[in-house]
């Protein structure tokens, strides 16, 4: 059976701008026209639709503006660990990772780790937070945060 017209829900815990959360869930494709799979949370905020519907399980749905939204909070998926190699396999060199603290506009603070992904060798922070997409990830202990820039206050690189 094709993936195509096919989605997936995933739970998340979206912060709008002015400090709310909103549980629910997130709707992703089952496939990309660009790599196997389905789509990522990252990928689904970072397309260029600028709303996107939360549902909630008593079956009501919000239309969220992207815009408007601080951060998500979306439990790692299958797609995500699957690229991110385990460390530990000692097989090639590990990516580089960038160990960040972000407070938003909110007043939240996030600490966790980023890989940028750049192809250098010791990547800077301000180039992955300063990249074209809208929404960048940090991971976190609590699951990976999607973190929309215009939300940012300030970064505190930790290395």
């Amino acid at each position: 059976m094709s993936e195509w017209g096919s989605f997936s829900r995933v739970k998340a815990l979206v912060t709008l701008g002015d400090g709310e959360v909103l549980p629910g869930h997130i709707h992703l494709l089952g496939a990309v026209p660009y790599r196997q799979g389905g789509e990522t949370p990252l990928e689904m905020l970072n397309r260029s639709e600028g709303f996107f519907p939360l549902t909630f399980d008593d079956g009501g749905v919000l239309l969220l503006s992207k815009a408007t939204v601080a951060a998500v909070l979306c439990e790692v998926n299958e797609l995500q660990q699957e690229g991110n190699p385990e460390e530990d396999e000692g097989e090639g060199p590990t990516e580089p990772v960038l160990s960040l603290e972000l407070v938003l506009t909110t007043g939240e603070e996030i600490r966790g780790h980023a890989r940028p992904g750049f192809g250098r060798k010791e990547p800077r922070p301000v180039d992955y937070l300063n990249s074209v997409s809208p929404f960048f990830e940090v991971l976190t202990e609590g699951g990976s945060r999607l973190i929309n820039r215009m939300h940012v206050r300030f970064v505190r690189p930790l290395e």
